[in-house]
């Protein structure tokens, strides 16, 4: 057995141990293949408590495309990465059920406002890398002095952000302003969000 399949065996059976605290089902389905332009809902195959039982049974089929789906939401595992499962899909499941459907819906809440967040910083990096890069005399040079910045970008990071042209309107001191003004709104947001949800130790 590879690394790799002792990482994917491994990460089953932790998943197994979480799911199996929370009762989590995990459903095996076949749906039409990608190029297929008609066909109906997906096909039943399956049902399990076991994540490794689940993916077990769905890798022995030959259809072009089958879902492991934990608790009806979300693919948890699917034919085109044979050799992944999304652990993370299966632990907001459980979260979701230690916490009931009020508490839930707000934890989901601050999950959007926080991917939301973790794109807006991301854009503001440009703020400080155009400020780099408008000093530089030449594409080879601003890449250098990228990554020389305390930024910490790889040569292929500085380079996709010089040609990266999503966000170039936030470099405008208007659209600075309005990040600005977001990244505030989100954070009072999650900080509400936060304060409504128990304390996990």
């Amino acid at each position: 057995m590879t690394g790799a399949q002792d990482s994917f065996r491994s990460a089953l059976e932790r998943d197994h141990a979480l799911a199996a605290e929370f009762g989590v089902e995990f459903t095996v389905v076949a749906g039409r293949a990608r190029h297929e332009t008609r066909g109906g809902p997906p096909e039943l195959l399956g049902t399990f408590d076991n994540p490794a039982e689940a993916v077990d049974f769905a890798r022995s089929h030959d259809h072009p495309s089958i879902t492991v789906l934990a608790n009806g939401t979300g693919a948890y595992w699917h034919t085109a990465e044979r050799d992944t499962v999304v652990s993370e899909l299966l632990e907001r499941v459980c979260r979701d059920l230690r916490l009931g459907p009020e508490k839930a819906e707000v934890a989901r809440r601050l999950d959007t406002l926080r991917s939301n967040q973790s794109t807006l910083r991301a854009e503001s990096v440009l703020f400080e890398a155009a400020e780099i890069v408008v000093t530089c005399a030449d594409e080879n040079e601003a890449i250098a002095q990228l990554v020389a910045s305390p930024l910490g970008l790889s040569r292929g990071q500085a380079r996709q952000l010089l040609w990266n042209n999503n966000g170039l309107r936030r470099l405008t001191t208007a659209g600075k302003r309005e990040l600005a003004d977001q990244l505030t709104t989100i954070g009072e947001g999650i900080a509400e969000l936060e304060a409504a949800l128990p304390v996990v130790d």
